[in-house]
């Protein structure tokens, strides 16, 4: 039974963690994410008293191997690695998963930018849109007629009150 190594990870989002483990060679479907840390198992199949929430099954890494795990803490998360596996898991497989991480941490950051730009500029068509509603229900109360007109963003109202003496 060999002993597990700790390792602190710079890495908080699991939403860039999986998709790290992707890009090295882990497909997502293997990887198993707990929201309870859970025991990791050894080569003999046994629990092991190191727990983890993402954990890359033995069954995938080898029959001889232990599980690989990842504990979530406040400040990131803690590879878990067994001394066997070590040699393959070791600092150039990290750095290697560090970088992946990295971009995939790049790219859901633009994501989300993304995402919160849309819901910004909804809102703000929809209180545009509430302004626009506001006018031509008070013109149309006045007597007016109301014609929109739309191009592109541009919307032009047009109001016509016909007044005979």
């Amino acid at each position: 039974m060999s002993a597990y190594v700790t390792v602190p990870l710079p890495m908080t989002s699991l939403e860039s963690l999986l998709d790290a483990l992707e890009e090295v060679g882990i497909p997502r479907h293997v990887v198993q994410v707990h929201a309870e840390a859970r025991p990791l198992v050894g080569y003999e199949g046994r629990p092991r008293p190191q727990r983890a929430h993402v954990v890359v099954p033995r069954s995938f890494l080898g029959s001889a191997s232990n599980d690989l795990g990842f504990l979530r803490t406040e400040h990131g998360y803690l590879l878990r690695v067994s001394g066997y596996d070590g040699p393959r898991f070791g600092r150039a497989w990290q750095q290697k998963l560090r970088a992946a991480y990295e971009q995939a941490e790049r790219r859901r950051l633009q994501r989300l930018a993304e995402e919160a730009r849309r819901r910004e500029e909804a809102r703000k068509e929809a209180q545009r849109e509430a302004v626009r509603e506001k006018i031509t229900e008070r013109l149309r109360k006045a007597g007016y007629r109301i014609a929109t007109e739309r191009s592109g963003k541009t919307v032009r109202i047009v109001a016509r009150k016909r007044v005979y003496r």
